[in-house]
């Protein structure tokens, strides 16, 4: 059901919070993934050392494909599609992650989940996923509820 790419429970989140990724067989190759949650909610995702560990040279294209993930554990489509992004089929998404990509959504459309693989266009494609040859899943509500509170905003104005 869509219900699970867009929960009302993003209301109370902070933010910012980071997880570590590492990619299945290519280890010097990594990346972070940052939560940051407000008015919008932002997952930004940043690859480092694809192209040493593929031997690539600088003609290297990257991109993010990504999706929901469903409470069935399946891929499906984002409620909108975040600027910079574009669908390629009827559940998957790009966006361009030569080395970061900011998926930016609505707090009342933002995924709950979200489900990504890495595909670098290097001497034909390459498909980069977690160790074990699994799909990147990022829990975006817990990640953001393990984040610190956001500092206190002042009240400024004249007396």
């Amino acid at each position: 059901s869509i219900s699970s790419c867009h929960p009302d429970v993003l209301a109370g989140l902070r933010a910012p919070a980071a997880m570590d990724i590492s990619f299945d067989g290519l280890g010097e190759a990594s990346g972070r993934v940052e939560v940051v949650a407000g008015a919008t909610v932002q997952i930004k995702v940043q690859l480092r050392g694809i192209r040493r560990s593929l031997h690539a040279g600088n003609e290297v294209g990257c991109e993010l494909h990504w999706a929901c993930l469903g409470e069935d554990g399946g891929w499906q489509a984002p409620p909108m599609q975040p600027s910079g992004s574009r669908s390629v089929d009827p559940v998957a998404s790009r966006i361009e992650c030569k080395f970061d990509a900011v998926l930016a959504f609505p707090k009342d459309q933002a995924p709950q989940t979200l489900v990504f693989v890495v595909l670098v266009h290097s001497n034909g494609e390459h498909w980069l996923k977690a160790p074990g040859g699994q799909d990147f899943v990022v829990r975006i509500e817990e990640l953001a509820q393990l984040a610190p509170p956001a500092p206190a905003v002042l009240a400024g104005g004249a007396a």
